[in-house]
């Protein structure tokens, strides 16, 4: 498995650069996730950057007994003032 060093370190310091400028972080995670495929350009990393880019969360499911609660939906949820 091999990773590009020359594209990890433009990524980072491209991320750094937008988090210093204060975006948020859905900016940030799309940089990131953007460049995924550059950084290990490797067919072995195929399988985990798809999870990763897929939302391998984002249909979690936690709960007690037969009561499950959708992991996403309370991260992005708001309570009311």
């Amino acid at each position: 498995m091999t990773a590009d060093i020359a594209r990890i370190s433009e990524t980072i310091g491209r991320c750094r650069m937008l988090r210093d400028a204060g975006h948020v972080e859905a900016v940030l995670r799309a940089e990131f996730q953007g460049r995924l495929r550059l950084m290990f350009p490797d067919s072995a990393h195929e399988n985990w950057i798809n999870n990763y880019t897929e939302g391998a969360e984002a249909h979690t499911k936690v709960g007690m007994g037969d009561v499950p609660i959708d992991v996403e939906l309370l991260k992005w949820r708001r309570c009311p003032p």
